[in-house]
């Protein structure tokens, strides 16, 4: 029941993405992704989840998003939703990516 409710929770997150609604989101790198994103010094990540594919997708798991919440300070919006293909993050960041959301990425 709890997978069924977080994948349509990051279906409603990927489809207020594809609109021009609030909160804005964004495809970055997995640098981008990883790397601490601050808040007057003060970390400001939450790791939201890995998205499963898209149902045509379910052969290739690769086609995953990984999805990251970020504050900012902004005249429309208070903080930002951030995406990256999580084939392009390295697995152990997965992992730990709920605990400990910002980290270098040591390529």
């Amino acid at each position: 029941m709890t997978r069924i409710l977080a994948t349509f929770g990051f279906v409603l997150l990927a489809a207020s993405c594809a609109t021009n609604s609030r909160p804005p989101c964004r495809q970055v790198s997995a640098d981008e992704f990883m790397r601490p994103h601050l808040l007057k010094g003060l970390p400001s990540d939450r790791f939201i989840g890995v998205a499963p594919p898209p149902f045509l997708s379910r052969r290739n798991p690769d086609k995953g998003k990984a999805y990251k919440e970020i504050r900012e300070i902004g005249l429309n919006h208070s903080f930002v939703i951030l995406w990256c293909p999580a084939a392009e993050l390295p697995k152990d960041y997965l992992k730990t990516a709920k605990e400990h959301p910002n980290r270098e990425n040591k390529h």
